[in-house]
């Protein structure tokens, strides 16, 4: 069985080329109070104090949102903020000139006789790290017919775009 691309979701890929991909991670904002503690930062369960001194405290931001009331501080508080925030990027094999997702078509299990949309089959690992096609539904092993899936390319000759 033939799977075939969805012609309706294929488009040019903006960043067709890249070799990498940059993506954010954690945010941490950490403050510091002067003038006291107010009574909201620790009775408020998104803002860990880290250090208290006399007169004042530095702590996190547990959601990594400023809290409204910390931000309209004022007199005798003073107050400031910092925030980081962790990147990471990973480099990989140029990216494809187009984007596209296939249909999914319903295919017959040859034991349980099911229609099961190909999404759907799982897929294991067996020993010898051969990957193994399973049925959802009973979980049986190639059971499916062998699924070929559509070139882009051939998509793309087919609608003179190549």
């Amino acid at each position: 069985m033939v799977v075939r691309i969805d012609r309706n979701t294929i488009r040019k890929n903006p960043r067709a080329g890249s070799r990498s991909t940059t993506v954010f991670g954690n945010q941490r904002i950490s403050f510091s109070v002067e003038g006291g503690i107010p009574d909201f930062l620790r009775k408020n369960p998104l803002v860990e104090i880290m250090t208290e001194w006399d007169n004042g405290c530095d702590g996190l931001f547990i959601n990594d949102t400023p809290i409204k009331e910390l931000i309209e501080l004022k007199e005798p508080y003073k107050w400031k903020y910092d925030v980081e925030k962790d990147t990471q990027t990973f480099y990989h094999e140029p990216l494809a000139e187009y984007i596209y997702e296939y249909e999914n078509p319903l295919i017959e299990c040859g034991n349980c006789k099911q229609l099961i949309a190909v999404d759907d089959i799982e897929y294991d690992i067996d020993d010898d790290g051969n990957s193994l096609q399973e049925c959802p539904k009973c979980n049986s092993y190639w059971t499916f017919d062998v699924l070929e899936y559509e070139k882009i390319e051939d998509v793309l000759k087919e609608q003179n775009k190549l």
